[in-house]
């Protein structure tokens, strides 16, 4: 199981590189007790290129204890503390082998959810769990769709899948081809861009 060791946090500041001054967020340090996180970044954090990091799909950086172990090791000293690497959150039972981009997960009362990008209407929004269908999604954000059946059935609401992967709930009766998706009956799985 999972567990969430440290939240870091640090805010950005000019430091000397190689002749040069470099604006850098990589500096974090423990915090304790609650932080709240919000849709840029954590309370108390900042990022300091913001072309490279932070936005809406990276505003929190994890970092796994067992890579940490790894450059102790390789370095030959166990002087490294959380928040060294510049992570928000230092995880353990979270390897690199079992995490995937567009996963979820819940800490305390945040829940990380995918971004639905409406390609053609420009609109970019987080699709949580009592969203319901992308199709509901939409119609939320007024973003202009058609449907007949809202199950699957019907094949009315087949839409190109740009990018990202989704899952059927329910499963429709059949599926559509690969790079395209029925969102009457869909849910992200990923941050996906719809062509709508």
């Amino acid at each position: 199981m999972a567990s969430l060791l440290s939240v870091n946090v640090g805010m950005p500041e000019d430091v000397a590189w190689r002749g040069r001054t470099v604006h850098t967020g990589i500096f974090k340090s423990p915090v304790s007790g609650s932080v709240m996180v919000r849709k840029l970044n954590i309370d108390g954090d900042g990022q300091g290129d913001l072309d490279g990091h932070g936005g809406e799909q990276r505003a929190v950086l994890v970092y796994q204890i067992d890579s940490i172990r790894f450059w102790q090791h390789y370095f030959g000293h166990a002087g490294v503390e959380f928040g060294q690497f510049g992570e928000n959150f230092t995880v353990d039972g979270l390897s690199d082998q079992d995490v995937c981009i567009g996963d979820r997960y819940r800490i305390g009362e945040a829940e990380f959810e995918p971004m639905v990008t409406f390609g053609r209407s420009g609109l970019s929004t987080r699709w949580q769990i009592d969203t319901g269908s992308l199709l509901e999604l939409a119609e939320a954000c007024d973003v202009p769709t058609r449907w007949s059946c809202r199950t699957g059935v019907c094949h009315t609401r087949i839409t190109p899948l740009l990018a990202g992967a989704t899952t059927y709930l329910p499963d429709p009766l059949e599926a559509p081809d690969n790079g395209r998706v029925l969102i009457c009956c869909a849910r992200p799985d990923s941050d996906i861009v719809l062509d709508l």
